[in-house]
């Protein structure tokens, strides 16, 4: 990808100094980046393949550094092929995983989990995050999702993850209440 997708746009930087104006798909008539890269398969699983790579060593840092025992359910958000859930999942047996990206990504992440052992732990859930609300989770995850947009659109995702924790929470608070009466 770095090959591929990055280093030609490296070409464009005076005009991304002068302009301010990002220099990747847009500049070819998209509005999104992402739909040029979702198009095409190859370029879509050559995208999701570099965002696994890059993200490896965050991701079992995470796995192992944040306090999961205290959880059960974890969302993905833009999960790519599942790399972050998988590392989740795999270093912490009694969480159950959620993938939530476009619907191009489902038959990759799901051959991911597969080859990771995850597949009956780890689902794959098709929709856009810009459209849908976000599943609802015990922790929501969203790695290398935020700097792409800006403010308006970040704050946007913070509050559709934290509408979803909620939705959890309060779940999960009714639940005790009905139990214990």
């Amino acid at each position: 990808m770095a090959s591929h997708r990055l280093y030609p746009f490296w070409g464009h930087l005076t005009a991304a100094l002068r302009t301010g104006l990002p220099q990747n798909e847009i500049t070819r008539g998209g509005c999104n980046p992402f739909e040029a890269l979702y198009a095409e398969p190859a370029r879509l699983k050559e995208f999701l393949r570099a965002m696994t790579g890059m993200s490896h060593t965050s991701n079992l840092a995470i796995a192992r550094k944040f306090p999961w025992s205290k959880y059960q359910i974890a969302v993905d958000v833009g999960t790519a092929q599942g790399e972050l859930i998988a590392q989740v999942a795999l270093a912490h047996p009694h969480i159950e995983g959620i993938g939530f990206d476009l619907p191009e990504v489902g038959p990759i992440f799901e051959d991911f989990m597969g080859a990771n052992g995850l597949s009956g732990r780890v689902k794959f859930v098709p929709a856009s995050f810009m459209e849908k609300p976000l599943p609802e989770g015990d922790v929501i995850m969203m790695g290398h999702i935020l700097h792409d947009w800006n403010l308006e659109t970040k704050q946007m995702l913070v509050r559709k993850a934290y509408a979803a924790l909620l939705a959890t929470r309060g779940r999960r608070v009714y639940r005790l209440r009905k139990h214990h009466r």
